[in-house]
């Protein structure tokens, strides 16, 4: 912009195409952000779908609300980790997917298409 003699603004406005990047959700933790046996430090959503970000938000929210009703069926602790994720006592990785996978589809969304997944390992803690 300054190169060019114009405002940032105006130089911004002048590229092609925008898009503002898909948020990432943490919604279970584990590892040392939890009380809990899960390895993992967080399972996190990914609204790859959605069409915008607000849209995007909108989901993550909802299947946020669709996975603590989920954990309270199944008898689990809906307590949040120091990170803001639901904190459950699971014990693998497989389990907390799974409850993730259900929690996309009772939010009515399709997993892989609407809503991915993203895992933070957080091996320096390992």
């Amino acid at each position: 912009a300054a190169s060019a003699g114009v405002p940032l603004y105006r130089y911004l406005h002048q590229r092609e195409q925008y898009s503002l990047p898909i948020p990432t959700v943490n919604v279970l933790n584990g590892g040392a952000h939890a009380a809990n046996a899960l390895d993992f430090q967080e399972f996190m959503l990914v609204p790859v779908g959605a069409p915008t970000m607000a849209e995007g938000v909108r989901w993550c929210a909802e299947t946020f609300h669709a996975l603590k009703r989920l954990l309270k069926e199944g008898g689990h602790v809906t307590s949040l980790g120091d990170e803001a994720g639901y904190a459950p006592n699971l014990t693998t990785a497989e389990q907390a997917l799974d409850l993730l996978m259900r929690s996309i589809e009772r939010a009515g969304l399709r997993p892989g298409a609407d809503m991915a997944l993203a895992m933070d390992p957080a091996t320096s803690e390992m």
